[in-house]
């Protein structure tokens, strides 16, 4: 039994192709989707080609459980690396967009509404890098005015 949600999605895959909906309907009879399924169903049907479209709607419980076992897998690998992989991920995505935005800089600072980007950006930036610094330079055994964080003194010569 379809709910008026699942027309929603039903309707347009019917207009696209209907032997995909008649097939995808009586997939349904057989092992029915939530409405969640069937939308997150949809959304990776649009996006694939045309041979995965055919399996997506020859076995579309068989698609939603491995997605499910996919994301499963996913969250146990991250649970496993813990907070320090995410910390090394963002990472490295700020590295590559700072790299990306540096080479136009001097192109956005003649733009008023980027400079007021620019701005707010410069000031997040200072607060994290008086944040970072405190967090380096402490050091209970020794005297933080003397010298860097060991790892900062080996980034420094490299």
């Amino acid at each position: 039994m379809t709910t008026k949600d699942d027309t929603r999605i039903l309707a347009p895959l019917a207009r696209a192709n209907t032997d995909h909906a008649s097939s995808m309907l009586d997939a349904l009879k057989a092992t029915p989707l939530s409405t969640r399924e069937l939308a997150r169903w949809f959304e990776h049907y649009q996006r694939s080609p045309r041979s995965v479209r055919d399996r997506l709607v020859a076995q579309p419980r068989l698609f939603i459980e491995s997605l499910a076992a996919a994301n499963e897998i996913r969250a146990d690998r991250h649970v496993r690396a813990g907070p320090e992989a995410q910390w090394e991920r963002d990472l490295r995505h700020l590295q590559a967009l700072i790299g990306r935005l540096h080479p136009a800089l001097p192109q956005m600072l003649e733009s008023h509404e980027f400079t007021e980007w620019l701005c707010r950006l410069r000031t997040v930036l200072a607060r994290f890098q008086n944040d970072l610094t405190r967090s380096l330079d402490h050091d209970p055994d020794r005297d933080s005015r003397s010298r860097p964080h060991p790892a900062c003194a080996e980034a420094q010569s490299a």
